[in-house]
């Protein structure tokens, strides 16, 4: 009997250890292209860039990205400048909190920017910090905050 107890519960946390395995894996796997994507835009298809950051968030993040896109401003400086810019993953994603519905991350990029303004290109690291939230379609990013 106690064999068969032990059995099960081996069972059991064995299970439990791979679907947070697995949640941790998906999440970084979100926070990476996420801090990719946002880090890494072309003034020759800005619209489509900038959608595919848009389509990776939810709640906050696409009231936040939709107020500052909303104004056209930002987009026109941009393509004024002829901006475009690469990134390249330098450190992380690093995971600081992980639940079954929600996740806190952060992730440096190296991050160029070339344009009119800058033709030989400047580069930083970019920190980019996540909140992730689970949702039927995947994890989302519902906060953001890049320094």
């Amino acid at each position: 009997m106690l064999a068969v107890v032990v059995a099960v519960l081996a069972i059991v946390l064995a299970t439990r250890g791979q679907s947070a395995k697995a949640r941790q894996s998906e999440v970084k796997d979100t926070a990476q292209k996420f801090a990719l994507a946002i880090s890494t835009y072309d003034y020759h298809h800005l619209s489509r860039d900038l959608g595919s950051v848009r389509n990776m968030g939810v709640g906050n993040f696409r009231y936040q990205y939709q107020d500052v896109l909303g104004s056209t401003a930002f987009s026109k400086a941009l393509t004024d400048n002829q901006a475009v810019a690469t990134a390249k993953l330098k450190s992380g994603p690093f995971v600081a909190a992980l639940s079954k519905n929600d996740a806190r991350t952060f992730t440096v990029v190296s991050q160029t920017i070339k344009g009119s303004s800058s033709p030989q290109g400047d580069t930083r690291n970019v920190r980019v910090e996540t909140i992730l939230v689970r949702t039927s379609d995947g994890w989302r990013v519902d906060w953001v905050q890049i320094s």
